[in-house]
């Protein structure tokens, strides 16, 4: 299981390949991500601080490349792109409107 904030084809190991998506809930993501094992792909710190606050989990900053193959699966937490030079504060941060969806590689 991965976490990740954005996806891309680059990220798949081979093809052909079927990748479904689906849209869930912060609470569903929660659930899982506290209870498996899983490698955060969360590229910038500040991100990985907001998500850590946000889900009540600790996120790592962790810039790799993700290679995705048959069975893996993730969640990608999708966050508004904030202004140049904004940083979100507290309040900010809880009332985010995150999109989170549910990666199955077949």
């Amino acid at each position: 299981m991965y976490l990740l904030t954005a996806f891309s084809l680059n990220m798949l190991e081979e093809l052909p390949i079927f990748v479904k998506f689906d849209e869930v809930t912060e609470e569903d993501v929660k659930y899982h991500l506290e209870h498996m094992k899983f490698v955060s792909a969360v590229a910038h710190e500040s991100t990985a601080k907001l998500l850590t606050k946000r889900l009540g989990i600790e996120v790592q900053f962790n810039r790799i490349d993700v290679r995705l193959k048959h069975g893996d699966e993730a969640f990608i937490a999708q966050l508004p792109r904030p202004k140049e030079g904004q940083i979100y504060s507290e309040e900010e941060v809880q009332s985010l409107s995150l999109k989170f969806i549910y990666v199955y590689v077949k």
